[in-house]
């Protein structure tokens, strides 16, 4: 595990932990949560509006990252020894088909979330990418790549932008915007 104490940046008592196959419900709530939070905020087209664990796709995608070994977990130990929040969840590794291959070795961020109930501003999202850029080195490659929800107000991309990623190319899946973003190390 590698913790994270820094309390400037509102990380104390977080850490990082290998996710498992365990961790699917917890990774369906995380993307439900942040569902209703979107709902919420009017921006119903990166997700649409029903429950992400009702649908099997989200499922299969969800347990197939889990299953991956490229899953990181963001805990908050609680003020129990036994007790512990998930705030957030990384997982690295392969592209994803619908975006064209890189052309060397790659890292790609398949998923990051993080709960909305947690507090923005805390630096949750920052502290995954920060991880998948250590992987990413550990590994030897040094270029990062996601793609991500490019419609609405862009607000998305803005935010990996201002974590250091740059646009490359955009593309629609089945009537989705999509940008994919990388980032060199």
């Amino acid at each position: 595990m590698a913790a994270v104490n820094s309390k400037a940046s509102g990380l104390a008592n977080v850490t990082l932990r290998p996710g498992t196959e365990a961790d699917v419900p917890t990774m369906l709530r995380l993307m439900d949560d942040r569902t209703e939070w979107l709902v919420s905020q009017g921006r119903t087209k990166q997700w649409g509006t029903e429950r992400q664990s009702d649908r099997p796709d989200r499922i299969e995608g969800a347990t197939k990252y889990a299953r991956s070994g490229g899953t990181w977990i963001v805990i908050e130990k609680g003020p129990l020894e036994s007790s512990e929040q998930v705030l957030g969840v990384l997982t690295v590794g392969d592209a994803a088909s619908y975006v064209n291959p890189a052309t060397e070795p790659e890292l790609y961020i398949n998923y990051l979330i993080t709960d909305p109930k947690a507090g923005g501003g805390r630096g949750l999202g920052g502290l995954l990418v920060e991880k998948a850029k250590a992987l990413a080195k550990e590994k030897g490659v040094r270029l990062l790549r996601l793609d991500c929800y490019a419609g609405g107000d862009g607000k998305l991309v803005r935010w990996y932008e201002s974590q250091g990623f740059q646009k490359q190319e955009a593309f629609e899946e089945k009537g989705w915007p999509g940008q994919v973003l990388s980032m060199r190390l």
